[in-house]
């Protein structure tokens, strides 16, 4: 449906309220949108967008719908297309009535929320005073009240405020992820760590794979580290191929974060650089060694090198440009460690040519290094 056609059911949907006054006046009201499949498992999504005067704002949520309430929405929303439809969903904070127009499997029009006048004061039996309007409309959004804060209670949370309480609804984090945690050896955990669990798509199964692939005694955060960065069993997988089993989970992090791939541990097994460690590998992913670095070495007379010399040659910049520049000014670094030298103390084209020009010419390598390390240059300007 185009954004304008959507436009024009709600403008509808409010010339109908006004005109028939089928909707009363209630405390909280505003516009809905959804969507709607059919099929033998029908998917409903609801968003409302209430809008308040003074303080309060806005406010917009797509609505926690149990699979009950999924179908009866879905089943009575497709019944009605195109056309006309009405509906209630009743909560312990209050009732929520729909109206609107549904077309393609898609619906906007006005809702109306009536509040449960009993809501605030169950509540409040519970520990769970001062619920304010928003409050009690949002509890109604994300199906919060006695019944859900009595479960949470029994989970072992210790106390849990009303915006925690709101948290455990929104991210589905029930006494049945809880038990299913502990099941997989993760519970007792903090009530931030089991929603953290649920943002990250954190279950049993997950729990399950990783713990196959050999690394011990992973705890709760080491889990999360290892879905945050995508560490996965394809991954491990690839690398095992090349023989190059991940046996710590620093090890496979490190890997996951830097980008370490099987492309990039081929070039590196091809470079002849002898047997390669994992630290190995990712010392040369963060200091950029690879195939180029190895071929700029060799063309800039320093081969055969190992490790250690390549990581030197990029940590120090040591390239092809600067041994050439050197050659202009007749200090070709005679090998790698003579470079280095020149790249550590600060021994540039530069200022060879500053001490040609203060009368200083013919200078050997030993004289440069000597000058600039001493800080000799310092003087030699004074005396000109």
């Amino acid at each position: 449906m185009r954004p304008f056609a959507l436009a024009a059911l709600v403008a509808t949907s409010l010339s109908t309220v006004l005109s028939t006054g089928t909707l009363p006046a209630q405390t909280i009201e505003g516009t809905w949108e959804g969507r709607f499949r059919e099929g033998a498992d029908p998917v409903a999504r609801l968003q409302l967008t209430a809008d308040w005067d003074g303080e309060l704002g806005s406010y917009s949520s797509t609505m926690r719908l149990s699979e009950a309430e999924r179908r009866s929405l879905a089943e009575g929303a497709l019944a009605a297309a195109p056309g006309p439809f009405f509906h209630e969903i009743t909560r312990e904070a209050g009732t929520i009535r729909l109206e609107g127009r549904i077309r393609d499997g898609k619906g906007v029009g006005m809702f109306a929320f009536e509040p449960d006048t009993s809501f605030r004061d169950r509540m409040a039996d519970l520990g769970y005073g001062g619920v304010d309007d928003e409050e009690v409309f949002s509890a109604a959004v994300h199906d919060v009240g006695p019944r859900w804060a009595r479960q949470v209670a029994g989970m072992g949370l210790g106390r849990v405020d009303l915006e925690d309480l709101f948290a455990t609804a929104i991210f589905d984090v029930d006494t049945d992820f809880v038990q299913e945690m502990a099941a997989v050896g993760l519970g007792g955990l903090e009530l931030q760590d089991y929603v953290a669990f649920r943002v990250h798509r954190i279950d049993a199964e997950y729990l399950r794979e990783a713990r196959s692939f050999g690394f011990r005694d992973l705890d709760h955060e080491d889990i999360m580290a290892m879905r945050i960065h995508g560490v996965d069993g394809e991954s491990l997988r690839e690398l095992a191929d090349l023989g190059f089993e991940i046996t710590r989970l620093d090890d496979a992090l490190a890997f996951r974060i830097h980008g370490i791939d099987r492309a990039f541990v081929e070039e590196a097994q091809g470079m002849d650089l002898g047997s390669l460690s994992a630290d190995d590998l990712v010392a040369m992913k963060i200091h950029g060694v690879d195939r180029t670095t190895f071929e700029d070495a060799e063309a800039m007379g320093f081969g055969p090198s190992d490790l250690d010399d390549l990581l030197s040659m990029r940590i120090h910049g040591v390239s092809r440009s600067f041994v050439r520049s050197m050659a202009d000014v007749g200090h070709a670094p005679g090998d790698l460690e003579e470079a280095l030298s020149f790249r550590i103390h600060g021994v540039t084209p530069d200022f060879v040519r500053e001490l040609e020009e203060l009368g200083y010419e013919d200078l050997s390598t030993e004289d440069l290094l000597a000058i600039r390390i001493h800080g000799m240059d310092r003087i030699l300007r004074k005396r000109r």
